[in-house]
């Protein structure tokens, strides 16, 4: 076979083996392309319950919300009946101080005729809570996953992350169903307050729908959805807290529901 017969033959070889690459190439940057920069949407992938494998934000949900990772910092979204409530945490899920952040969140229903919800964002002092952004909002009317809010915040004390946008689905606040007696600090499951050292004790009820046990809330009132009366439910410790509490010596305080 001639030199020049070969050539031809190896033209059709090469053309393809050249368009497969350059159609690999786009393909490959949109796969790997996921990156976290200052005022970006986060997105969902790192809402509570998908974090990476060895990665818990139980620390950023202290007040039973939801955590959202950016950056340089973690939220924690607790959405409540009467608002939402912003608590910031910096990378290590240790709290830090919002004062001086400023914001606002937009909710969008799924339900394309409801209307959007949109209010600012304000740094409240709460000695309890341990201050938190806040935004009086009326959201006992939405079922779970029914909306997702969008956060924007500017001013945050990063080196790099100064604003941020992030969108979280709504979920209301899972109860509080432990407190300090001495500082009044609240925590999802007993153990030692993490500001005094003084034992947690089970705290206040809340109220629920007997017919939609998903309506709930911390007040008495009557049910969106039917219209009944919220009868009210005991706070249960979480079961297996783990931390010998049960059985420990509480020094003849009594623990009140």
């Amino acid at each position: 076979m001639s030199t020049k017969r070969r050539v031809l033959l190896a033209l059709p070889l090469a053309a393809a083996a050249l368009a497969w690459v350059l159609w690999q190439v786009p393909a490959q940057s949109q796969d790997g392309g996921h990156h976290h920069e200052g005022g970006h949407e986060a997105g969902e992938g790192h809402e509570h319950g998908e974090e990476g494998a060895g990665h818990s934000h139980e620390a950023a949900e202290a007040h039973g919300g939801e955590a959202t990772m950016t950056k340089e910092f973690h939220f924690e979204v607790a959405f409540h009946s009467d608002g939402v409530h912003v608590h910031l945490y910096d990378g290590k899920q240790a709290p830090i101080s919002g004062k001086g952040v400023t914001g606002s969140v937009d909710v969008k229903f799924k339900d394309a005729k409801r209307a959007l919800l949109h209010a600012e964002l304000a740094w409240v002092e709460d000695a309890a809570a341990g201050g938190y952004l806040g935004a009086r909002l009326e959201l006992t009317k939405i079922d779970e996953g029914d909306a997702k809010a969008t956060f924007k915040l500017k001013g945050l004390p990063g080196k790099a992350e100064k604003d941020v946008e992030f969108t979280q689905s709504f979920k209301m606040a899972r109860s509080l169903g432990w407190a300090c007696p001495t500082c009044k600090a609240t925590s999802t499951k007993p153990g030692d307050c993490a500001k005094c050292g003084k034992d947690m004790v089970a705290q206040k009820s809340h109220y629920a729908c007997s017919m939609h046990p998903e309506v709930v809330s911390d007040k008495e009132g009557t049910c969106w959805k039917c219209n009944m009366k919220l009868t009210r439910v005991e706070d249960k410790p979480e079961a297996g807290g783990g931390d010998g509490h049960a059985d420990h010596d509480h020094g003849g305080h009594e623990h009140k529901h």
